[in-house]
C-alpha cells in the first residue's frame, strides 16, 4: 500500500531525488532500483546541494524534472506523483543578495579581494566560497579538522562548523557575510566577540628561480596559469610530478631566459649562455688571429677560425665545410 503526499511540485522534486538517492546503490547492480548508472553522479550531486541548504535555479529545476521522468513509475511506488515538465510551475529563488559587512583586520587575516570570498549558512554549517586562494585556502585548512571540510559538489566550497564564525570572521576579514550569516550573529546564538585566534604564518609566494642539476633547467614558481602555459610553450618541457617543478634541458638555455625575464637566474646558467652566445660566433667566423706555431705552412683565414673553433670546444667539434677546404688539416693543427 502506497501513501501519495501533497507537495508542491518543487518539493515533490527534491523528495524525488532524495527517495532515489536513499535507495541508490551507485548503479552496481540492474535491480530497477534508485538512479541508473548514467544519471547516478547528476542525481546524488542535486542531493548533496539540496541537503546543504541550497535551492535549485529554475533551469535545474527543469533539468532534474526531465531526468525524474523515466523514474516516475518507480516514484510512484513511494507516494510521489511528479508532475509532467509542460505541468511544472518553476520555483523561483530569493531576490535577496548578499550584504557586505565591515570588519576589524586582525594581524593573520588573509590579503585577497573582498569580492572574491563569500561566507553563507545554510542551517547546519558556515558555507565558505572563494576564488582559489592559496593563502584563504591555508588559513581555512589550519582550522581544526573535526569542525571544516572541503566540499567538491555541486560546486568547490568550505563547509565550516557556525561555532568558529568569530574565528572565520577574523582570519578573513574581507570576506561578504549573506543576510542568513548576519542573523546567526544577531541572534546571539553566537555572540560576536575577539576569540583567541591560533596563529598562523601566512605563505610566502615562492619567488620564480631557475636553477641547474645535471645539465636540466629547474623551473620553480608559484602556481599560475599564464605561467603554466608558457612554461608548456617550450621544447621538451618535462613536469616531475613528484617535486611538483619544471624541468628544460639546458640546450634551450637562452630561449628560457629570453622567454622569463622575471625570473632569477642561476649564475651559472647566465655564463653558460655566454658561453655558447660566443662559440656560436667562432662557429661562424670566417676570419681569426689565432697562431698555430708548429704547423708547416700557413692557413687561410676560415681554417684558422676553424682551428680556433676546436680549440674552444677542446677537439669536441664538427668542421662542416666543403669538401675540399682543408678539415683535415684544420683536425691535424
Amino acid at each position: 500500500m502506497t501513501i501519495s503526499i501533497a507537495l508542491s511540485h518543487y518539493e515533490s522534486i527534491c523528495f524525488a531525488l532524495k527517495e532515489l538517492n536513499f535507495r541508490c546503490n551507485g548503479a552496481i547492480n540492474e535491480d530497477g532500483v534508485g538512479f541508473n548508472k548514467s544519471d547516478s553522479h547528476t542525481g546524488k550531486s542535486f542531493v548533496a546541494f539540496i541537503e546543504r541548504g541550497g535551492q535549485l535555479t529554475e533551469s535545474e529545476q527543469l533539468s532534474a524534472l526531465t531526468m525524474l521522468q523515466k523514474y516516475r513509475k518507480q516514484l510512484l511506488n513511494y507516494g510521489v506523483d511528479l508532475p509532467t515538465v509542460d505541468q511544472y510551475q518553476p520555483r523561483p529563488l530569493p531576490s535577496v543578495g548578499p550584504t557586505p559587512v565591515k570588519q576589524v583586520a586582525v594581524p593573520n587575516a588573509a590579503p585577497v579581494n573582498p569580492q572574491l570570498i563569500l561566507i553563507d549558512y545554510n542551517g547546519f554549517m558556515l558555507v565558505v566560497t572563494f576564488k582559489y586562494n592559496e593563502a584563504v585556502k591555508n588559513l581555512i585548512s589550519s582550522l581544526p579538522k573535526d569542525q571544516r571540510r572541503f566540499e567538491k559538489f555541486p560546486e568547490p566550497c568550505w563547509n565550516v562548523d557556525p561555532a568558529l564564525l568569530n574565528e572565520l570572521i577574523n582570519r578573513l576579514p574581507t570576506a561578504t557575510l549573506t543576510p542568513k550569516v548576519q542573523a546567526l550573529l544577531q541572534s546571539g546564538t553566537i555572540k560576536q566577540s575577539t576569540p583567541v585566534v591560533t596563529p598562523v604564518t601566512t605563505p610566502v609566494v615562492t619567488p620564480f628561480t631557475i636553477t641547474l642539476e645535471n645539465g636540466m633547467m629547474i623551473l620553480t614558481f608559484e602556481y599560475d596559469a599564464g605561467l603554466v602555459a608558457q612554461v608548456k610553450e617550450l621544447p621538451d618541457r618535462k613536469w616531475d610530478k613528484d617535486r611538483k617543478l619544471w624541468l628544460v634541458p639546458v640546450r634551450h638555455a637562452e630561449t628560457v631566459c629570453k622567454k622569463f625575464p622575471q625570473a632569477q637566474i642561476d649564475p651559472a646558467i647566465s655564463g653558460m649562455i655566454e658561453g655558447m652566445i660566443k662559440l656560436i660566433e667562432k662557429a661562424n667566423a670566417e676570419d681569426s688571429a689565432f697562431d698555430v706555431p708548429l704547423l708547416t705552412g700557413s692557413l687561410m683565414p676560415f681554417q684558422r677560425a676553424g682551428v680556433e673553433y676546436l680549440e674552444m670546444v677542446q677537439g669536441k667539434g664538427i668542421i662542416g665545410d666543403d669538401m675540399g677546404l682543408g678539415k683535415t688539416i684544420q683536425a691535424i693543427a
